[in-house]
């Protein structure tokens, strides 16, 4: 009889990335490590000594990770080459949560996702005059503070009135709007509408093929990048800011398309016709 084989769950350097996320949370020995990774992604996978313990032995070569015997085991940690190693590749890492169902890493959704933008901003920082993120969650601020701490132009605030977010956002010459891979089919980032209301330009990292992209393409208001794409969000960063008067008529194209297909009174417009549609005879 023919041995039946699994699946490979990870890519390349997959299994490397999820222990040191694994790792943040508190320090394991292998067999823990082993436990967390059947918990998160059976029945498609099952760790397995020999491809989780080299995994270990890499991450302590390049000094990733450091162990230390504890109780008759050897207990692994995170060092902070291995914290900066796994803030690079936060990317990589919502695509292996995206693609197996599962959450790593940080400890809810805003903090993930700003952990995401921060990351973005570190690998484009030299280029940028100043970057501005706005809201700085509650919970989240001082994990923000801590990993913006050596980035210049970053400046975090607070929440502003609402009724002077539309002066907040026209501050901005560039918004993004991050989206973690797979979201974008069931969620829907209103804060582009005022961003386009405020006359600026959005640079979008989501899904393609979803609503935001299908906006930007038809308004003129932004770029779209795949979720996953740090290279083209990096080119598409340095184009609007190398162009400003191609972003600045992003902006003010935006903010037409708004106006004329969603403003209050644009959406009205809309409610009355299709209640006349329907209330017509058949």
């Amino acid at each position: 009889m023919a041995k039946r084989t699994t699946p490979a769950m990870f890519r390349h350097g997959e299994l490397h990335l999820v222990l040191l996320a694994l790792l943040e949370r508190q320090p394991m020995h292998g067999y823990q490590l082993m436990g967390e990774l059947n918990r998160l992604f059976a029945p498609g996978y099952r760790a397995s000594p020999g491809s989780v313990y080299p995994a270990i032995e890499a991450l302590a070569e390049g000094d990733l990770l450091v162990g230390a015997d504890e109780g008759g085991r050897r207990v692994y940690a995170l060092t902070a080459a291995g914290s900066d190693a796994l803030a690079r590749r936060l990317h990589e890492l919502a695509a292996v949560e995206a693609r197996a169902g599962v959450r790593l890493g940080r400890s809810s959704e805003a903090e993930g996702s700003l952990d995401r933008f921060v990351a973005r901003v570190r690998a484009v920082a030299p280029r940028l005059d100043l970057a501005t993120l706005d809201d700085a969650l509650g919970a989240a601020a001082g994990r923000i503070e801590q990993m913006a701490a050596d980035l210049d132009n970053v400046r975090l605030g607070s929440y502003v009135p609402v009724e002077r977010l539309s002066e907040l956002l026209a501050t901005g010459d560039i918004h993004v709007v991050p989206l973690r891979a797979g979201l974008a089919r069931v969620s829907m980032p209103s804060k582009t509408y005022s961003i386009l209301a405020a006359g600026r330009p959005v640079l979008a990292s989501i899904d393609p093929g979803t609503e935001i992209p299908r906006i930007l393409a038809e308004s003129g208001g932004g770029v779209a990048v795949g979720p996953d794409d740090q290279q083209a969000f990096n080119e598409a960063l340095d184009a609007l800011l190398a162009d400003e008067e191609a972003a600045k008529a992003m902006g003010q194209a935006g903010r037409r398309w708004v106006m004329r297909a969603a403003s209050p009174e644009a959406v009205a417009t809309a409610y009355e016709r299709l209640v006349a549609e329907l209330g017509r005879p058949r």
